[in-house]
């Protein structure tokens, strides 16, 4: 019998947190809001080693949109729903992400500053990690999954 590797934990309020996936979920999340502050602090325009070296390591919660994107719908569908899960989740962040958000920060920008752009983008990165709070790994089946034959 195989045995769960995750090992569940109270976590930040009481939460019950996954201590290996949401812990490094909840890490990623948390970076990933550090890009566009960094780009607030104009004292970090005078050592341009150090900005790249915080938006080097603050980005790789960036990659953590492609995990979320795929492995969240796809594990908590039935196995006949998996890529209409995927195919829904990438056509709605499309929508919002490359149509929606462009849209508003712009509207925004010209009226209040660049800088409330990057306040938008960390509000939404903060977003994701108070989300990421909430996802609870699936119980696993350790049946084979059988397709009807067509």
């Amino acid at each position: 019998m195989a045995q769960n590797q995750t090992q569940t934990s109270r976590g930040l309020y009481g939460f019950a947190v996954a201590t290996s996936c949401t812990t490094v979920l909840l890490l990623m999340a948390a970076l990933s809001a550090i890009v566009p502050l960094a780009f607030l602090v104009p004292v970090l325009y005078e050592y341009p080693l150090l900005l790249a070296g915080i938006v080097f390591a603050a980005n790789t919660g960036q990659g953590i949109a492609s995990l979320i994107m795929v492995l969240i719908p796809t594990e908590s569908v039935p196995p006949q729903l998996r890529a209409t899960s995927i195919g829904l989740t990438t056509l709605v962040g499309e929508i919002m992400g490359a149509t929606g958000a462009p849209l508003l920060a712009g509207a925004l920008a010209e009226k209040h500053g660049l800088g409330l752009t990057m306040w938008l983008a960390a509000g939404g990165s903060a977003l994701v990690f108070l989300a990421a709070f909430f996802v609870q790994e699936p119980t696993r089946s350790t049946a084979p999954v059988v397709f009807p034959a067509t």
